[in-house]
């Protein structure tokens, strides 16, 4: 693999994970995120499909928490490969405030 092709390191998991549990705790963290980020900019594969899925639910208007969430990705085939309903739970939990969203 030359430089070129080669994945660039993540600079911060945590961020990802904060932004991801602060969409879990608040619908405003919700929108606030879908204005300035994607799926695509998540370095970590399973925090895009957690993403995905939160979007998914917040654009339909349904309720978003954990265990919504783990239904559309084991509906997806992903829940396993995130991490499964823990992993969810863990966003959630270890995210203080939802001002970590900004």
């Amino acid at each position: 693999m030359n430089e070129r092709t080669e994945r660039i390191p993540p600079h911060n998991l945590e961020a990802e994970e904060s932004l991801l549990g602060a969409m879990l705790l608040s619908r405003d963290a919700i929108a606030d995120a879908l204005e300035i980020v994607t799926a695509e900019q998540f370095y970590r594969p399973a925090h895009a499909h957690i993403f995905e899925a939160i979007s998914a639910l917040y654009a339909e208007g349904d309720a978003v928490d954990p265990v919504t969430v783990a239904e559309v990705l084991d509906r997806s085939g992903v829940l396993e490969q995130v991490g499964g309903l823990d992993a969810l739970l863990s966003l959630q939990v270890n995210t203080p405030a939802t001002s970590n969203a900004a």
